[in-house]
Formats: C-alpha cells, structure tokens, sequence
C-alpha cells in the first residue's frame, strides 16, 4: 500500500517510516524541513500543508496518518482540515493518532475534524507515551507524571506498541475510534518514583505536560475486535522511559544528551547515498555506496571476526550499532561540515557483506586530533596509502582540539560502562523464558536488545579512542572475565561434586540442582559469562559455547588441580576496551536466542521455511514479515552464496574488484610464519569457525583466526594453533604461552580442513603432508 505521513521527519514519523518500509509499503512523507537520518526509501517533500502539493500526495496515497507535530504546537486544526480535506479529495483513507484522551481542551476539536470528515477513518486514542525513544510527546509525559497531583491509576502506551498498531491499522480497511494503552495500569507515585532516579534528574519546567494524565480508556474493542496486545507492560514502559533519560535531559522537542555522557541510542542513521563500488553483478543489496570526496577504505576488525560474509540481519545489526558509535565520536571529537557527515554515515560501510573502516575520513580528520589520537588514527588506517589533508578540508574547522574535552569524558566512562554491564546481568533470559514470552513481548525484547547492542558499539569505540588518548582517566571499569580463571573455578567445584557429573554430562540440569545445587549454580554461572563466546560471535547465525554446554563442561574436566591461581590484573583502559566488547557480545547473544524464537514461531505459523531463514531479513523485516518474505530470503540466500566466492581487496579506493584466492596448499608447501611456542608435531587441520567445532583432539592442528584465540582453549586440546596474521603480534604470544601448544603466526592462508600437516613451530614452518579430499578454502 502507499502511505503517506505528514511530519515525517519527527521521532516517530521516522520510526514509523522505517517500519512501514520494512513491512513493504510504499511510504511518502512531507514536513517543513528534511532531516538527514530520514531513511531514504521514504519519497520525501519539504514543504507545510498549505501547500498545493499535499493534494498531489494524498491522490497517490491509500492511507494518510497525520502525525503529531514536534514542539509546543501538536495539533494545528487548520493543517488537520487540510489534510482531512486532501484525503477525502484524493480517496485515501486517514489514521489518526488522537491526543484527545491526554489534552481534550484542544485536541478534541482536531478528532472531531477528522471523525466527521468525507475521508473514511479511523482515530486512535493513546494513551501516555512512554520509552526510551523520548521524542516530544514522552517527554510531556515525564513532565505530566513528575508535575501531577494525580493519584489514580495510569494507563501508558509505549512508542514501539504505537508504531506496531499504526502499522497494523493501515493494512485494515477498519473505521471509528479505538483506545490504544497497555492493559495493565501503575500509578502516578511510582512511576515518578523510577522517573525521579534518572541521572541527570528531570528538570521539567519549561516543558508542557498532559493536562489529563490519567484518564480512563476502553481498550475491550482493542482486545476483542483487533486482538492487539501491547508488549510492553506499564511500569515496564516507565522503565525502559528511564533507560532513555539516562544521560538526556527533556526539554519540549524531545530528550536532548547531556555533554560529557553516553545515553542509549534511538535514532537509527540511514544509509548515505554515492556511486557504487562493487563491480557490476556483484554489487550486494546492502552494500554502501561511496563519496568520492571519501574513496579509501580498509578491512575493519570485524571482518577478522567473521569467516566470510555476514548475513543481513547481522550486518542489518551491527553496521547500524557502528554508525551510531561514528556519529558519536564525531559528536565527541567536534568534527563539523562533510568530514563530520562522513563519519557518521561511512566511518563503517558494508562492501560485498563485509565491514570496511573509512581510512579517507580518518585521515581528513586527523589535522583536528589531539596528537595521541592522530596516531590511532594513522594506525588503524595503515593499510591504505592516504595523504593526510590540510586543514582547509575541515572548511571551519582549523587546528587541533584540546585532548581536555576527551579526557573530561573518560573520566565519565568508566561509570557508564559499569551500567552497561550491570544491564546486560540484569536483562538476561534464557530460552526457557523465550518460550513464555507472548509475541507481543518477544518483540519488545527484540527492539530493546538491539538499542542495547548499538550503545555496546558506542561504547566500544568510544573505548579505544579514550584508552589512547586519556588512558590515565579511563577507571572505575571492572576486570573483564578471564577464560582461563571461569573455566578453574568451575573445575574446582565440579572436583568437590563428583557425583553429579553424570547428570551435569547428560545435560540434567533439574537432576542436577537437586543433587549439586552448588555445582549447578556454578556450571549456570560459567555459562553466563562465558556462553555468549566462540569464533565468530559477531555472527547472530553462528554457534557460540552456549550452544555447546558440553564444551565448557570438556573444558573445566582437562584443568588439574594446580591451585588457586589469581588472574592476572588488564590495566583499567585496556579492561574497558574488553568489557565493552565483550558485554556487546552478551547482548549479541541474548538477541540471538531471542531471534531464534522468532524463528521457531515463524517456521511453525508457515512464514518461513527453516528457523535459519530468519538471518536473511533485517531486524524489523523480521518482527513485520512482509508479504514477500520468502522471495526475499530466496534472493539473499542466492546473493550470500555468491558473495562467498567473492575474496575483497583489503584496501579499497573508490572501487573494488574480486582478489585471486589463495590456492589450497599442496602436498610438499612448505609455509612460513612466526612461531611463538615451540614443538614439533603432525597431525590434520581443521580449520575453526564456530562453536561448532568443539572437540578438537590431540590429533589435530587448530586453524582459527587471531580475533578467536580466547574461544580455542574452550574447544579442546589441539596438537599445534595456527593463525593468520589479525592481531598484534604481541597479544597473539602472550596466548600461546598460556595455551602451551606448539603455535605458529601467520600461516593460515590456503590451509583446510583435512590436510595433513607437520608443524615445526620451533622454525615456524609448517609442511603440508598430504591435501584434504574436501576443499574449503580459508
């Protein structure tokens, strides 16, 4: 259907825009003034609603939902008559968000414009807004709860209940009116309660709230005639309003971040528009396209972290968790002008499913860096042959920063970090409470888990520049968890209960905790801190320990006793780079379990063939299920499979081409890297990409990829580590001393899985023995 919204380039029309998008609507928009993180599938026209062009509109359109306008001002009856008017002009059907339930003295006369208009319609009347997305109308509501006298019972409505419901009505052809709040109610007392704990605390005036904050609704037409049930629960929408505030104060346009802070981010940024890359055929669906001003680009970490490819939901994830964490280091750097629009839209870009770092924008940044972090930035950038500009590319920018502002900011981090983390310990579910969950639910917890794994990346890129520049104010983080010291500590207590292993082995949690609740408390632990870790975790599709609980019991029977070794101390700026990171993938794992979920639900209601299928939709594809799903997932599979075959350059300057793949060793190649602890052994590769392949023998050499060496020591004993060359040479050692296996660096290129090989990490020479039967290249 075509849909057109008017304010469109407020909070909730971009939201909505994104969702109708992604339900496979055709969606037009118009307001005053664009916004730049409108998504760019929206047909989009600047102008008021007294222009002519609205009447042109509303003739394409089958529904027009006129939104509420953002500031003090929401509903104007003379733009409300003329939308009605084109409407009905142009046959078009009208939803209509009402406010009437929450400000009847004005709103009322708008509702009843629409409701005795010639436009077929349908009014819904909401309830309080509330959420951590905290545009305009939430934050009336904060001002309306912390400023009322009310007592009585509050309906509230969360703004992602709002956009599935408006979602929901535009595919009806239903008329009248119908209440729209949660079912369940809190009161005024607590919900200021929760409101006043936010930090900053909530400074309302200024700020118009609700005249009538607690107003009965109807909701029986809502459950009977529409079966709608919202996900979020009231005081569990007041919550995840606190969430929001974090670090924000309200003011009447919508919540605004408090310099120095880190709050959750809500506003997805769009992909930017330019001219392709990719040669012609291969160019994928979700590649970015490239400013010329900004040609160069390099291989990112994340594509260490991944085997090939990553699927769309997970590049859908984490390239927008990564353009979010661009947009605040160019807010925290000061950057102004098209190197600041760069670094929010292309710092991080997707080329044939894969995450590049932009090495132009890094370098026509630099004349603005603090010293320590020009240096970061040459570092990161290493790989690409790029001038440094002069600081005339800045336009208004000329000079270096002062390194105070950053180092004002690690002092904050360390305390940010600790919420984030503590979140992720409080947030998490198992797939035992998935199942309980209603629809409605899940997909609440869907949307929250990627808000949360966006500010992980926030967070984790924020770390790394502040560990480089302020490491001495970065503190107050926690140590990050050791493998090594989880997996002992578990060894202990499973040695104290040895009866109870059997059950444990079967996987009897229930026998378990009746006959060891230590060992099972133990065992649940472990799994917690550990499960969401394996190669490639990055990868929603991919099997993590979680999957293997069998691997971490494996792991904690080969530790002997050798004593109560402590961990040794990370230095706090390094322990925030890991903690980040490695909460982010905690998050990145519970939205895993939860996407399955999904999935087992979806194959059950016939909407998708196999539970796999769901990696190939984005995120809000996958909670709307459009009407061509299944020719979607068919393209995409066909599109992954080809870009599987495809080997990217790792420098790319303004266009790519495919790179030759390294031919699979033969019998007598003789490969040469670094060895870094020494031994001789023979054995047959097996090249590690998921938690899949636990179990690795002492007939086997080990192939992983430097960003996975923590996952290998909860994989099995392997008779020789080899790696390619990812990571600094340094941390890879300090591994391999630890692992206490013969290793060798650099060397993974054209093994697979199969070949027989002789590692002498002594000479760090490995020869290659016999080939494999079944080729996968590496």
């Amino acid at each position: 259907m075509r849909i057109l919204l008017t304010e469109v380039t407020g909070e909730l029309g971009r939201a909505l825009a994104q969702s109708l998008l992604a339900t496979g609507h055709d969606v037009y928009g118009i307001a005053e003034r664009p916004h730049r993180y409108l998504d760019p599938g929206v047909e989009f026209i600047a102008a008021t609603l007294s222009h002519p062009v609205l009447y042109r509109l509303a003739e394409l359109a089958d529904v027009v939902v006129p939104l509420p306008a953002e500031g003090r001002d929401l509903t104007r009856p003379a733009d409300v008559a003329r939308v009605c008017d084109a409407a009905a002009r142009g046959g078009a059907r009208i939803v209509f968000p009402s406010l009437s339930v929450l400000a009847p003295t004005g709103s009322q006369q708008v509702e009843d414009l629409v409701s005795t208009g010639w436009a077929p319609n349908l009014v819904v009347r909401i309830a309080a807004p509330m959420g951590r997305q905290c545009d305009g109308l939430v934050c009336r509501s904060v001002a309306a709860v912390l400023d009322a006298d009310a007592t009585g019972p509050l309906h509230v409505l969360h703004v992602d209940d709002l956009i599935r419901f408006l979602v929901l009505a535009v595919g009806t052809d239903r008329t009248g009116v119908v209440d729209l709040g949660g079912v369940d109610t809190t009161t005024v007392v607590s919900a200021a309660r929760l409101l006043g704990g936010v930090d900053p605390r909530p400074r309302v005036r200024g700020v118009p709230g609700w005249p009538q904050l607690c107003a009965p609704l109807d909701l029986e037409r809502l459950r009977t005639e529409w079966g709608f049930e919202c996900g979020w629960g009231a005081s569990d929408a007041v919550a995840d309003t606190v969430r929001g505030l974090q670090g924000r104060k309200i003011s009447v346009a919508g919540a605004i971040a408090v310099s120095g802070r880190v709050p959750l981010p809500v506003t997805a940024v769009p992909r930017a528009g330019g001219v392709s890359a990719a040669p012609e055929g291969i160019d994928g669906e979700l590649d970015d396209r490239i400013d010329p001003r900004f040609p160069v680009f390099v291989a990112g970490p994340l594509s260490e972290a991944t085997a090939g490819p990553l699927t769309p939901m997970s590049l859908d994830l984490h390239l927008g968790g990564l353009r979010l964490a661009g947009r605040s280091l160019a807010a925290l750097l000061d950057l102004r002008g098209a190197v600041a629009g760069e670094w929010e839209s292309r710092l991080f870009a997707s080329f044939g499913h894969r995450i590049y770092l932009g090495a132009s924008a890094l370098a026509a940044a630099e004349p603005r860096l603090p010293a320590r972090a020009a240096v970061l930035s040459r570092r990161l950038r290493a790989a690409a042959d790029v001038p440094t500009p002069g600081p005339a590319a800045l336009v208004t920018v000329t000079g270096a920063m002062s390194a105070s502002r950053l180092q004002a900011s690690a002092r904050m981090f360390g305390r940010h970090l600790r919420a984030y983390r503590d979140a992720a310990d409080a947030e998490r579910r198992d797939t035992a409470k998935l199942e309980l969950l209603r629809d409605a639910q899940l997909d609440a917890r869907i949307r929250l888990l990627c808000s949360r794994i966006h500010e992980g990346w926030t967070l984790s890129a924020l770390a790394v520049v502040l560990a480089e520049v302020a490491p001495a104010q970065l503190g107050g983080a926690d140590q990050p968890v050791s493998v090594s010291a989880e997996v002992a500590s578990l060894a202990r207590v499973l040695r104290a209960h040895p009866y109870a292993r059997a059950a444990l082995e079967a996987g009897d949690m229930a026998a378990t905790r009746t006959g060891a609740p230590m060992l099972a408390s133990a065992f649940a632990a472990a799994l917690a801190h550990l499960g969401h870790r394996g190669p490639g975790a990055v990868e929603l599709a991919t099997s993590v320990l979680g999957d293997r609980p069998d691997a971490l019991l494996a792991a904690a029977t080969r530790v002997r006793d050798s004593g109560a070794d402590d961990p040794v101390a990370v230095p706090a700026a390094a322990a925030c780079r890991v903690v980040a990171y490695d909460t982010t993938l905690r998050y990145t794992h519970q939205l895993r379990l939860a996407v399955r979920e999904l999935g087992r639900r979806l194959v059950a209601a016939d909407k998708i063939a196999v539970l796999d299928d769901i990696f190939e939709l984005t995120i809000d594809e996958a909670l709307a299920v459009p009407a061509d799903t299944r020719l979607r997932i068919k393209r995409r599979i066909a599109e992954r499979e080809r870009l599987q075959a495809v080997r990217l350059p790792a420098v790319i300057d303004g266009a790519w081409t495919p790179v030759a793949a390294a031919e699979p060793a033969r019998a007598g190649d003789e490969l040469h890297g670094t060895g870094l602890f020494p031994g001789v052994v023979e054995g047959t590769v097996r090249v590690v990409d998921s938690a899949a392949d636990a179990g690795l023998g002492a007939a086997e050499i080990a192939v992983v990829s430097a960003a996975d060496l923590d996952a290998v020591a909860l994989l099995g004993t392997p008779a020789a580590v080899l790696t390619d060359g990812g990571a600094t040479l340094g941390d890879v050692g300090i591994f391999a001393a630890g692992f206490g296996v013969p290793f060798v660096a650099g060397v993974a290129a054209g093994l697979s899985t199969g070949m027989q090989v002789r590692v002498d990490a002594s000479a760090g020479q490995v020869t290659v023995l016999a080939p494999a039967c079944d080729v996968a290249r590496v």
